[in-house]
């Protein structure tokens, strides 16, 4: 059976997210929403068209919210969405706060519903391939993460906007158990450095430059037994710009793995959020997502702390 789905925001973003949702064998768009009527005509052939969630809540059949709402409203439509048992798939950068998060997710248990961010990287068949490395040697590894900033860049949503998948890329392999304890970090206009470590160890580096003619990101993984990483089981660099996965194991030749033409983050997004709606509530079944959700917050809200006081180098305890 489809999945109904009401679409709150189509703006530019949503706008793709109707298309795929159109598209998609799984799927059933019963309602678009936008405060902006202008908007509205433009996008409702076909479905119910309203200016409130509100009313597309009360009005409309539906299992289902996708969120591409201004990020600001993020959080609110979420919790409104889950009180009133339906799914939610939120796009980044979802709740802005930990007590956001915390508050979602104490919903979505109550309620067996699911709550998704889209982190576009992590619905991507490198991921499984990485957790299939992972799986084949134990800790210590190192991995590195790269990729361009899409798009123009935006230093006024450095930790939000340009920083978050990659927090939730460093969030989706670290070994469970190992939790971030502090930040160190300077976070201004010119870009985001940050230091994460666990106890007295430090388990990652994160680094977004923006404020030049390519801008870039970088986030390294330290999951080490000691602080210095002299002999790790396996060292992974993964280059999202090209979709290539290099690793070298202990005792093995370094080798590449391609992964070739990008598929469409979307719809992957749309994918996995089925996946996460159908387990969500089976007995000892903890949602990944909801998981993922409290940890990427957790590091993003101490980043902004950095960020809103003027870029001083500062420790945050999480």
């Amino acid at each position: 059976m489809e999945m109904r789905v009401i679409l709150s925001g189509c703006g530019t973003f949503g706008s793709v997210y109707r298309q795929r949702i159109v598209e998609h064998k799984d799927y059933e768009l019963v309602c678009v929403v936008d405060k902006d009527a202008r908007i509205l005509t433009t996008q409702t052939s076909g479905v119910i068209g309203t200016q409130t969630l509100e009313e597309a809540v009360s009005n409309v059949d539906a299992d289902a919210v996708i969120i591409t709402s201004p990020t600001g409203t993020h959080a609110q439509a979420a919790r409104y969405c889950l009180e009133n048992k339906l799914h939610v798939l939120c796009a980044k950068p979802g709740p802005q706060s930990i007590k956001q998060a915390n508050d979602l997710a104490f919903l979505s248990h109550v309620h067996s519903r699911a709550c998704v961010v889209d982190y576009t990287m992590l619905n991507t068949p490198e991921v499984d391939y990485i957790h299939s490395v992972f799986a084949a040697y134990n800790p210590p590894y190192f991995m590195t993460s790269l990729r361009s900033v899409m798009g123009p860049p935006r230093p006024e949503g450095a930790v939000w906007d340009l920083l978050s998948h990659d927090v939730a890329t460093f969030c989706e392999f670290m070994p469970r158990g190992i939790v971030v304890s502090s930040v160190k970090c300077v976070a201004n206009r010119r870009g985001v450095t940050a230091t994460l470590a666990c106890g007295g160890m430090v388990v990652a580096d994160m680094e977004a430059e923006y404020a030049c003619d390519e801008p870039i990101k970088r986030v390294s993984f330290d999951i080490a037994a000691k602080n210095t990483m002299v002999n790790p089981v396996v060292k992974l660099t993964w280059n999202q710009n090209f979709r290539e996965v290099s690793t070298r194991a202990e005792g093995a030749n370094k080798s590449n793995q391609e992964f070739g033409k990008w598929p469409d983050p979307i719809t992957l997004a749309l994918d996995n959020f089925l996946f996460e709606t159908e387990t969500i509530g089976k007995e000892f079944y903890l949602p990944v997502a909801t998981l993922r959700m409290q940890d990427v917050t957790r590091v993003l809200d101490a980043l902004q702390d950095s960020f809103e006081n003027d870029g001083l180098e500062q420790t945050v305890v999480v």
